[in-house]
């Protein structure tokens, strides 16, 4: 009797022991559903601000994440946006109130390379890479004496964002490192910036001499004295070298250019037949939208990097019926419709436009010329014009 009640006991036991483990089985699927439901409810609200705070990873990062850590849900990730952070755990303040969140987002840059965050790019042109690689995609480039914002560093580059918002990894042989002090000196003293296509500094004030570096159009460097026809200048990474006087255009006259008609058109056919290169925003070889912005750069008037941003500046130019309408220094945008630009030029007058396509060329629009483009006037689908009246 005994032995068959304890027998009866263990399976009574065993019963209940298998109840249990379901009852927890199910609390616990419970709540990592719940768990799962609510992270995903987090995951839309941080897409959500991000799309109002950082909507183009072009210019500005927002890689957060959420995961359910000991009870509490930790945001973490990487943004430079300070205020879509303190935006976002606003609303999940607001509504999740009966949740608890912790932050482990860096900020960046101060969350990771502190004070000195800023940089001057010390050779002609530098590289932008997508990623922190040789080997990794051009996606633009910056210039000498120009300054960078420094975000974060790793395998020796910089993840840098430009005066043009544009953010891409450049090699650190590449930038001078400091704070901001150390900018605002450079920005402070006699610049003078190189305006020209391209040229040399050389050691001596004569052509026969050894160059210390290639200069190109836009580079900016620090004016420290003049013998005869030559300006002796430093580079910001300190190099000194002599630099034909005639190339050279104050840094405080160049920043009061503003672009007119004659003064795009001029600086564009400077430029013709120079190579094709994609990611290329420099004289020396440029994509379309490089080219772009290298003349109205140099003109007085920064626009974005890409085609597809530089479409949503300006005003629109009527030409459904004709281009009777289009002034020389207007943009010509192209694509496969009007929500998707793939490339720009500049008009030039009697239907004719410049860009880079292959080089830097000059196209027509009307079906007779020599240089037409048939494939340009069936591909046109937006005029802007951004230069002020």
């Amino acid at each position: 009797m005994r032995l068959a009640m304890l027998i009866f006991s263990g399976t009574e036991m065993s019963k209940v022991a298998i109840v249990a483990i379901l009852i927890l089985s199910i609390t616990t699927f419970k709540e990592c559903s719940d768990v799962n439901r609510i992270e995903g409810l987090i995951r839309g609200k941080i897409a959500e601000v991000g799309k109002r705070f950082a909507p183009d990873r072009r210019t500005s990062i927002w890689d957060i994440k959420v995961e359910y850590r000991r009870g509490k849900f930790i945001v973490s990730g990487e943004t430079d946006c300070r205020e879509g952070l303190d935006s976002l755990f606003g609303v999940l303040e607001t509504k999740f109130p009966r949740l608890e969140f912790r932050s482990e987002v860096l900020v960046l840059p101060e969350d990771v390379l502190g004070e000195e965050s800023y940089g001057l790019i010390v050779n002609s042109v530098a590289h932008l890479r997508r990623e922190p690689s040789v080997s990794s995609e051009m996606v633009s480039q910056t210039l000498m004496g120009h300054m960078v914002r420094l975000l974060k560093e790793e395998c020796d580059y910089y993840l840098v964002k430009c005066d043009d918002g544009y953010i891409g990894w450049v090699s650190s042989s590449s930038v001078a490192r400091g704070g901001k002090d150390f900018v605002d000196k450079w920005f402070g003293d006699d610049l003078y910036v190189f305006y020209d296509v391209e040229g040399r500094v050389y050691q001596e004030p004569s052509y026969n001499s050894y160059p210390i570096s290639d200069i190109v159009l836009g580079n900016i460097v620090r004016f420290i004295g003049r013998k005869g026809n030559w300006f002796y200048v430093v580079l910001p990474d300190g190099r000194k070298g002599f630099v034909p006087r005639y190339q050279m255009v104050s840094y405080k006259k160049y920043k009061a250019f503003r672009p007119t008609p004659r003064s795009v058109v001029h600086l564009a056919k400077k430029l013709l037949g120079r190579p094709y290169l994609w990611g290329g925003t420099s004289a020396k070889a440029m994509d379309c939208s490089g080219f772009v912005q290298t003349v109205f750069r140099n003109v007085g008037l920064l626009l974005p990097r890409d085609a597809n941003m530089q479409v949503n500046v300006g005003v629109d130019v009527d030409t459904s019926n004709s281009f009777e309408k289009l002034k020389p220094g207007d943009l010509l945008f192209f694509g496969p419709d009007e929500n998707k630009i793939t490339h720009v030029g500049i008009y030039i007058g009697n239907c004719k436009f410049i860009h880079s396509s292959g080089r830097v060329k000059i196209s027509s629009l009307v079906s007779s010329a020599g240089n037409y483009s048939e494939g340009g006037k069936k591909s046109l689908r937006r005029v802007k014009r951004v230069i002020q009246d």
